[in-house]
Parts: C-alpha cells; structure tokens; sequence
C-alpha cells in the first residue's frame, strides 16, 4: 500500500512539474503575444498618419516630377490600404484565437490545481489497520 502511496505522490510531483513549465511558456507567449498585438496595432491605426507624413516629405528636385513631388507618390496608397484591411482582418481573428486559447488555459490550471489539491479517495491508515488483522484461512 505504501509503495502505491509514493507511486501517486511521485505521479503528482511529475504532473506538477510538467504543469509549470507549461505556465512558463505560456506566460511567456503572452508577454511576445502582448507586446506585438500591440506594435502591429500600433501599424495599423497610424497608417495614415504615416502616410500624411510621407505627403511632407519632398523629393530631391533631381527626381521630382510634376507627378512626383512627395514621398506619398512613390508608394501604392490604394495598395497599401486594401493590405491594411487584410492585415486588421487577420490581427483581430488571431486575437480572438489567442483570448479562446487563454480561456482553455485558465480551465486547465483550474483541472490541475484542482487535482493537486484534492487527496487520496481512501482513508489509507483504515486499510493499514484492515490489512493487519489476521487472515481467516481460506476454504481448498
């Protein structure tokens, strides 16, 4: 009996172990995932601030055209806001992925904890104390 109670102990212990090297790795995915949902958030709201920037920025007289004068002539404006709303599109679906997959993790820590906390289902000194008595011979 006691060998059984060391193999749960030690089965415990291993689950524990394991467990918290996955919350290391998933905090750690969500402070990337935090800093660049943010960044690439950052990118999409100011793509036309950006872009006005671009507006003021002449170009060399060596290169400027009556078409040419600023930066924003030299890049595809329309390109650039149909990729913007891709972009917004794809970063609004992963985030919802990456909040569903939070919501996964948080009910698996709950399992565990739940599961690490809880003892054995019987009283193991009752079954000591059971296993002590002498034995009735059995009938051949």
């Amino acid at each position: 009996m006691r060998v059984q109670m060391l193999a749960i102990d030690s089965a415990r212990q291993n689950v524990d172990v394991h467990f918290n090297y996955i919350c290391k790795a998933q905090m750690d995915f969500n402070k990337a995932f935090s800093q660049q949902f943010a960044q690439h958030e950052d990118l999409l709201n100011n793509l036309d601030a950006d872009l006005e920037k671009l507006r003021q920025i002449e170009l060399h007289p060596g290169i400027r055209t009556p078409e040419r004068r600023t930066l924003l002539a030299c890049v595809p404006v329309a390109k650039l806001h149909g990729w913007q709303q891709a972009c917004e599109k794809s970063h609004r679906s992963f985030g919802a992925k990456v909040w569903e997959l939070s919501n996964v993790f948080n009910l698996l820590q709950r399992n565990v904890e739940e599961l690490l906390m809880t003892g054995p289902d019987i009283d193991v000194a009752k079954l000591e104390e059971y296993n002590s008595f002498p034995q009735l011979p059995t009938a051949l």
